[in-house]
């Protein structure tokens, strides 16, 4: 393989700046994230990756695109699916961590902040 050709092929996770700069990851934290993979992947295979949404996208010649999104308990959760993907045989394009979802408004417009017990 040539060395553009496996600069190419090399996977880079995504950093959000603003995000990085505001939060402090740990390894047993439940986190976000949005994976990218190259190929199709049915619905189906939610359970089996952790119950994330799973939506392919193809666009004019490429090859389809997988993105699956939604929360993980734990970096070891992340791992977990990074590896079926790879045994799968689909190319993994990117990792994104993303923000928590905002917290729904109530009927009266305001949020409620979830209290810990």
């Amino acid at each position: 393989m040539k060395a553009a050709e496996s600069r190419m092929m090399m996977v880079h996770p995504v950093i959000n700046p603003g995000l990085a700069a505001s939060r402090s990851l740990r390894l047993a934290q439940p986190a976000r994230y949005r994976i990218k993979v190259q190929g199709w992947l049915e619905p189906d295979w939610s359970d089996w990756l952790e119950g994330l949404e799973i939506t392919t996208v193809r666009e004019a010649e490429a090859p389809p695109v997988t993105v699956l999104t939604g929360n993980l308990a734990d970096q070891a959760a992340l791992h977990g699916v990074l590896f079926r993907l790879y045994n799968m045989g689909l190319p993994l394009l990117s990792v994104e961590l993303l923000p928590p979802p905002e917290p729904a408004p109530t009927e009266s417009g305001h949020c409620m902040a979830r209290r810990e017990l």
